[in-house]
Parts: structure tokens; C-alpha cells; sequence
């Protein structure tokens, strides 16, 4: 596994993939829903076949995202299921007939001598078998997370081109993993890079508008501390494009939000499940759990905080940690890179070849 993002295995596969599905993890935050969203909008302008696929419905803040409304609970995609009440006594042979003048396939289902023939009311219809050329997986540690819809399309899967799109590194199980640089890099932005690198579309209007509110809402509204240059060059170039900031959007209120809530175990009761937070990494919505918030560094709309027993008490204890030596004060070992790759590939994008 690598720490440099690196677009080129799929600069040689998204130019002959026709059908692409991309899943989000039902522990992701409206992060990676804005990503998957956008690179979807992308995908069909380039002219691909593109779903998205969550377990989970969507929550109510992800309605101002473009393209929300396409994301299914339903993969199946290959096989028409036709299904009836049967009597082993009643059925005597099943046939078809192909009307070409119609275009129409006609399934016989001759019955029995002495024997009703079938109800067409007890007839259901139902889709199965997953195909796609390629697979992106945010937020997804292995295949097992798929569950029983993993175990049940197994052969799709595992003959689709798979990416896995992770904020920390793991054990490979896809074909291509690309991990978040930790602090510096949601989903959006990767998936913004991952656009303008593959020249799936032009980056404007409502594609830019879902790439800006997820990287609004993984930087807490451009608050955290530590949110490099590269950021706020993306931003800039998003709003160049047509991006419209959503200060009404609830999503930036409730953040590291998970899509799943609850999750039913085995004994049918109901227990909070916490949303996957890898160490210090800003695509999980929020650092602050991890990193110090300076106050002074805060909007000045923002209201003035009340100084209780406690909250002084936890300032003061701030204040004398800050002013320890360097040595002293607790360190997160990170792996980083350099951003000159990125604004490298912006000169140079990548030449698909014929």
C-alpha cells in the first residue's frame, strides 16, 4: 500500500468500462455520499453507465446533494426472475415463442390436462446477478463487508476491476486501493483530483456544487487547523466552475454523522453504531476530537462561548500543555507526502490511449 494516489491503473480501464457502480459504506458520512454522487454525475457525462449503491437510505441532509435521488438499495442488474405459485401436478411443459415482428419474447406455460391453468396474480418479477465493469468501494475494508449481497454475486464481483477508496491503510482486497492522505484529503477532493486527472468532465455547476459541500463539510466549514494550501486551491477552482456554497445545509451541523444509526445483532436489539473514524483523518468529517481548537482562530459570527467552572478549567489545562517544550507534547506519526504529485498531474493529465 502506498501513501501517493496514483490514477493511472484506471486511466487504462475506465475508457473501455461501460457500466461503473460505485458503493458506499453505510458507516461513510455525507463525505464520501457527495463523492459518490459526483463521480457518478461524471461518469454519465462521460457517457458510462454509473450507479450508486448504498444499503442504507439516505438521511435527510444528503436531499441537497445533485444526483441523491439515483442512489439504490437495489444492485441486481443482470437476470430477469419470473416467479409463480407451482404445483408440481399442474405445470405440463414450458416453451417460448419470439414475436419479431413486436420485438417481444413470450414465455408459454402450458398446464395439465384437467389441471387450472396458472394465476397470473401469484406471478412476481425480481432481478438478479451483478455486472459491472468496474467497482469503486468507499469506505469498504474487504469484500465481507458487503455481506450477503457479496456472497451472492461473488462472480460479478470478483470479475469487475475493483477500487478501494480507504482513509486508512489496509490489507489489500481489491484490485487498486488508493488511501486518504491522513489530515489533508476527503473523498470529494480525491474524487475531484481523480476527475480532472481521467478528463471524465468538465468540473462545473452541480458537479462542482456536490465536490464543494463535501469538502466543506469534511473540513468543518474550512475550521480545522491544520487544512493545507492545496484545499483551499481546489476550493477556489470549484467556485470558479459554478460551485455554490449551502449554508442552510444541515450536514454541516451534524458532523461525523453516519449514514446507519442503528444496526439490529443477533438477539433483535437495537445498539448505536459508532461511524468508522479512522486516527486523525480529516475525511472522517472532523479532527477535533484528536487535534486542539484555537478559539481565537474562530469566525467572529460565531457566538461568544460561556465561561463555566468547567470549560475554564479545560482551557487552562489547554494552555499549559501548549506552552510545554515541543518535546514534550504528545505527537501523531503520520505518513505524508508531498502535494507536488497533484499539481503535477493538474499540468500533465494523463493521455488514454486508444
Amino acid at each position: 500500500m502506498t501513501d501517493n494516489l496514483d490514477f493511472s491503473a484506471l486511466a487504462e480501464v475506465l475508457p473501455q468500462a461501460n457500466s461503473v457502480v460505485i458503493f458506499i459504506h453505510p458507516m461513510a458520512t455525507y463525505d464520501a455520499v457527495a463523492a459518490a454522487t459526483s463521480l457518478s454525475l461524471a461518469l454519465k457525462s462521460a457517457g458510462k453507465q454509473a450507479t450508486v449503491f448504498c444499503e442504507e437510505a439516505m438521511r435527510v441532509e444528503h436531499n441537497y446533494l445533485v444526483g441523491i435521488d439515483e442512489v439504490t438499495s437495489e444492485i441486481s442488474n443482470r437476470d430477469l426472475i419470473i416467479s409463480f405459485a407451482y404445483n408440481e401436478n399442474q405445470v405440463d411443459k414450458v416453451s417460448y415463442n419470439i414475436d419479431d415482428q413486436n420485438h417481444r419474447f413470450e414465455l408459454i406455460i402450458s398446464p395439465k390436462t384437467g389441471f387450472s391453468a396458472l394465476d397470473p396474480n401469484t406471478i412476481n418479477y425480481s432481478r438478479a446477478g451483478f455486472q459491472a465493469d468496474a467497482i469503486i468501494l468507499l469506505g469498504y475494508h474487504s469484500f465481507s463487508e458487503l455481506g450477503e449481497l457479496y456472497q451472492r454475486e461473488k462472480y460479478g464481483f470478483d470479475h469487475a476491476f475493483s477500487v478501494a477508496v480507504t482513509q486508512d491503510e489496509i490489507s489489500r482486497f481489491a484490485r487498486l486501493h488508493l488511501t486518504l492522505r491522513p489530515q489533508t484529503m476527503s473523498y470529494s477532493e480525491l474524487v475531484y483530483f481523480m476527475i480532472r486527472q481521467l478528463q471524465l468532465s468538465e468540473v462545473k455547476d452541480d458537479l462542482a456544487t456536490n465536490l464543494l459541500s463535501g469538502i466543506e463539510y469534511a473540513t468543518d466549514r474550512f475550521a480545522l487547523p491544520e487544512i493545507p494550501a492545496r484545499v483551499f486551491e481546489s476550493v477556489a477552482q470549484l467556485m470558479r466552475g459554478g460551485a455554490k456554497r449551502q449554508p442552510a445545509n444541515p450536514a454541516f451541523e451534524q458532523l461525523r454523522m453516519p449514514i446507519r444509526q442503528t444496526s439490529t445483532v443477533n438477539n433483535n436489539k437495537q445498539q448505536a453504531v459508532q461511524p468508522i473514524q479512522p486516527p486523525q483523518s480529516m475525511a472522517a468529517g472532523s479532527m477535533r476530537t484528536n487535534l486542539q481548537f484555537n478559539s481565537q482562530d474562530a469566525p467572529a459570527s460565531q457566538p461568544a462561548e460561556v465561561n463555566t467552572p468547567q470549560i475554564q478549567e479545560q482551557q487552562t489545562q489547554a494552555s499549559a500543555e501548549a506552552q510545554q517544550p515541543a518535546s514534550q507534547q504528545p505527537t501523531a506519526v503520520v505518513k505524508t507526502s508531498s502535494t507536488a504529485d497533484f499539481a503535477q498531474a493538474m499540468k500533465q493529465p494523463v493521455t488514454q490511449k486508444n
